[in-house]
């Protein structure tokens, strides 16, 4: 995995590489790749989508469902995750005198706005644990993201390295976000569309999507026998023509 974030100073884009994410520290882009995902636990076991894994995974952030806990949060929260190895409120809680700067880094997943086809992406309403405000995270098509943020949060190098990565049969996922200073009461009533404009961007989520060892097997015998596969997609063209 690789991910591509902007540089703030250029307006141009940096590399990141798969174990470096977490050198990020608190901020945006960790947050958003360890919230804007559908995932669940399944028997203890964290399931959904592969590419929403592999994202997830490379936080090294851990996902925990509701508990009585969550009440730290002052609202109901279905889900939090933190970085593996923080220390939980339960550790602190037993000091009557700790403060927002003793508050373990735990961010609570309030909603969530499935991802459609429809769409080509994703949103989810989260809040760092003490924040004054939520915040939307948002992943998605590249293209669509591009159209929801801001123009001045878009490197000027965002299409010329998006068409090099699509050419190279890379998947590409964009990330962005925004602050929500809205009550709790209409976080639960805002409809999407209010939610998903005016974004930040954050930077490209590039991953390598590798074909199974016995596809290319599997086509020929298929041609062999006069049979001609089509492939239908939903993907980037240039990504499918590369596979």
């Amino acid at each position: 995995m690789i991910s591509s974030i902007t540089s703030r100073s250029s307006r141009l884009f940096a590399d990141v590489g798969y174990d470096s994410i977490r050198e990020f520290g608190r901020g945006p882009l960790l947050e958003c790749m360890s919230t804007c995902h559908s995932l669940t636990l399944i028997e203890g076991v964290l399931s959904g989508d592969p590419l929403d894994l592999k994202m997830f995974q490379s936080t090294k952030w851990e996902f925990i469902e509701e508990t009585e806990d969550h009440c730290k949060f002052e609202m109901a929260v279905p889900a939090i995750v933190r970085p593996c190895g923080e220390r939980s409120m339960e550790k602190i809680s037993g000091d009557a005198k700790y403060d927002s700067e003793n508050l373990p880094y735990e961010v609570g997943i309030l909603r969530q706005f499935p991802f459609t086809s429809s769409l080509q992406r994703m949103s989810v309403i989260a809040r760092v644990l003490d924040s004054s405000h939520f915040s939307v995270y948002t992943k998605g098509a590249p293209e669509t993201i591009e159209s929801l943020c801001r123009r001045d949060t878009i490197p000027s190098d965002f299409h010329s390295l998006l068409l090099d990565y699509t050419r190279e049969g890379y998947r590409v996922l964009a990330l962005a976000w925004r602050p929500l200073k809205i009550s709790y009461t209409r976080v639960l009533k805002i409809q999407r569309e209010r939610v998903e404009q005016d974004l930040l961007f954050l930077g490209l989520l590039v991953m390598e999507n590798r074909l199974k060892p016995e596809s290319a097997e599997v086509i020929q015998v298929l041609r062999n026998a006069n049979i001609r596969p089509v492939m239908v997609t939903g993907r980037c063209l240039l990504l499918e023509l590369r596979r």
